[in-house]
């Protein structure tokens, strides 16, 4: 399998779908409909109340380190404020729990507070790998509650993105944000396009409802996501799958634009040379035809500057 040149951009894609709070709202309960220690967690949580911290972006690089995090306030009062801390990953690293430590204390602040500037932060690792791998399980196993249940120094639970079930993508409950829901879904098959043609028709579906400028826009962060997300031939399944929907243009149609563009050039090119040979040959008969009635060099060439 040959190797297409690419650039991941499922960070800029995430931010750019779940920085709005309705989309989130979409994701977390889509999440909360296969993950029941997500729902434990979220059940206090007045979700309609999510504000978006930007501050993170002023301690946190673009590369995708601490994502999103936002701020929220419990149900019932009291008026108190909760961090949730949303941290993407395609690949799970060895120190990803370390950052995640990292982003909490020095992200997660309320510095409108004079007396207490931490958050109590809840964080999701939201991940859409092709492997199953669970850190906060491992790290779970290598303690054995030894923390008298204090497992890490933060709330922290891991959602796979592949465990969402097919149907609650169309399920009301679930969509708040419908960009929400189409993000969540493309990035739950990002990696998995083979298997991409089951959920085509949602897919077709919660598209369609968008408004006419939302899938103008839309459009063209999926593309931007999908064209530099595929990494051997086969993922270009997909992205022609969507494109079908989208009506941007596919990989093979780039390809034969590209190709067609080239034979254009080159016709071209062919035709100036060709004309240029025509050109000289004429020139070489003009001068022969002079000189056999007995024109002098110096007359030929006044000739030639003349026709030039």
């Amino acid at each position: 399998m040959s190797k297409i040149k690419h650039r991941c951009n499922h960070d800029l894609f995430f931010r750019y779908v779940f920085a709005k709070p309705s989309n989130l709202r979409s994701l977390l309960n889509l999440c909360c409909s296969c993950n029941l220690e997500l729902l434990e967690m979220l059940k206090e949580i007045d979700l309609q109340t999510l504000e978006e911290i930007p501050e993170s972006f002023s301690t946190v690089s673009v590369s995708g380190e601490a994502d999103l995090a936002f701020k929220a306030k419990y149900k019932g009062g009291p008026d108190l404020f909760v961090g949730i801390l949303l941290e993407h990953k395609i690949k799970i690293t060895k120190d990803l729990l370390l950052q995640i430590h990292k982003y909490v204390f020095e992200v997660m602040l309320n510095k409108n507070s004079t007396e207490y500037q931490w958050l109590h932060t809840k964080t999701i690792i939201i991940y859409n790998g092709k492997k199953t791998h669970d850190p906060i399980a491992k790290y779970r196993e290598k303690f054995k509650g030894k923390e008298r249940g204090h497992e890490l120094p933060f709330e922290c639970v891991f959602v796979n993105l592949s465990e969402i079930h097919n149907e609650d993508f169309l399920n009301e409950n679930c969509i708040d944000g419908l960009e929400g829901v189409l993000g969540a879904l493309l990035m739950k098959y990002a990696l998995h396009s083979d298997k991409f043609d089951e959920v085509y028709d949602i897919f077709k579906n919660l598209f369609d409802r968008l408004s006419f400028s939302e899938r103008q826009v839309f459009k063209e962060k999926i593309n931007l996501y999908l064209s530099g997300n595929i990494v051997f031939e086969p993922e270009a399944k997909m992205y022609e799958a969507v494109g079908k929907i989208l009506g941007y243009k596919t990989i093979a149609d780039h390809e034969r634009e590209v190709e067609a563009a080239a034979i254009k050039r080159g016709l071209k090119k062919g035709i100036e040379k060709g004309i240029e040979k025509g050109i000289e040959k004429g020139i070489a008969q003009m001068v022969n035809a002079m000189r056999s009635k007995g024109y002098t060099q110096k007359q030929i060439d006044e000739i030639l500057a003349v026709q030039v």
